[in-house]
């Protein structure tokens, strides 16, 4: 409910929570191997990887946006945290701030699953 009101994501849908669910688990266990990864090494444990407001896209959808932002100069977003996870597609985002990224990301991914 916290990660819906922080994006504006409005009523539960059991299709998007598939998603959030596989997702969440996914963050879950790479924070988990980089700090048992640390504490091995003797280092501190960096800083958790947390979902954004593409956290209930699938694979799918998330490169179909993705995509779509590179061949859209005007709907690029900003560079990815240093911390980014490129090879599962989860990358933290820069504009959680901005009132209209949700409203962007909504089009984006109507006009993806429309294609």
């Amino acid at each position: 409910a916290q990660w819906r009101q922080k994006y504006n994501k409005g009523e539960f849908n059991p299709a998007r929570y598939q998603n959030f669910k596989s997702n969440f688990m996914a963050v879950s266990a790479k924070n988990n191997m980089e700090r048992n990864r640390a504490l091995q090494s003797g280092q501190a444990a960096p800083p958790p990887i947390q979902l954004n407001e593409y956290g209930d896209c699938s694979a799918e959808e998330y490169r179909a946006i993705m995509q779509q932002n590179r061949n859209n100069p005007a709907a690029r977003r900003s560079a990815p945290a240093a911390n980014s996870n490129t090879r599962t597609g989860l990358q933290p985002t820069n504009d959680f701030n901005n009132p209209n990224a949700n409203r962007q990301r909504q089009q984006q991914m109507a006009q993806a699953s429309s294609q």
